[in-house]
């Protein structure tokens, strides 16, 4: 198990992406079960969707 921030899985994996994530996003801590090395260009997609549901669901009105 691993534990990167989004930032650094987005900058080896789909480095284009990397600007279209806000300063939160990419600062989210995420665990990879079996690290890095693991993961595909495809899955970076739903990692990011599923970061990015986590921080609207978590903001805070004020």
């Amino acid at each position: 198990m691993e534990t990167l921030k989004l930032s650094e899985i987005v900058l080896s994996v789909r480095p284009e992406l990397y600007r279209l994530l806000t300063e939160q996003e990419l600062d989210l801590p995420i665990v990879l079960k079996h690290g890095l090395g693991s993961i595909q260009a495809e899955d970076i997609l739903q990692i990011i969707e599923a970061s990015i549901l986590y921080g609207k669901e978590n903001d805070v009105l004020h």
